[in-house]
């Protein structure tokens, strides 16, 4: 807040110094606003058509990718049908001879022969593994001098 004081009473003081030159160089500083709002309008405009050109330039690619991949997708579409008008199969039996092979081979692949082993494997001895030997101490209580 005293910081805003402060600016203003400066601005005060400051402003006859300003209004005596404003007498003297009236028309040049009339002239020196003048062609900075100018300078700054046309920036402004010159910033303002470039966003506009870039943001139509990349509105147009998209659009041209979009064609492009919508003809591809066409085409592709296109051969698959003629591909299929060719084989002269339908697409049910298609399916129902892949679907046979499949289950075919599955089946082939599910009988194994198996056979199963059991061979004794002596553990060798460790101290870990009687651990429960450990845990059994007996309770001894001491008795104390005088109780």
């Amino acid at each position: 807040m005293f910081r805003y004081k402060v600016s203003a009473l400066l601005l005060v003081a400051s402003s006859p110094l300003f209004a005596e030159l404003t007498k003297q160089n009236s028309a040049s500083v009339l002239k020196i606003t003048f062609f900075g709002f100018f300078i700054v309008l046309i920036a402004l405009t010159a910033v303002y058509l470039f966003v506009m050109t870039v943001s139509a330039l990349v509105i147009n690619i998209s659009h041209f990718r979009q064609k492009q991949i919508d003809n591809k997708r066409r085409l592709a579409r296109e051969k698959q049908q003629t591909d299929n008008k060719n084989t002269g199969i339908p697409d049910e039996t298609a399916v129902a001879i892949m679907s046979a092979l499949y289950l075919y081979k599955k089946k082939l692949l599910d009988e194994e022969k198996t056979k199963l082993t059991f061979e004794r494997w002596a553990k060798p001895y460790s101290p870990w593994s009687s651990k429960i030997y450990g845990l059994r101490q007996p309770l001894i209580i001491s008795k104390r001098a005088g109780k």
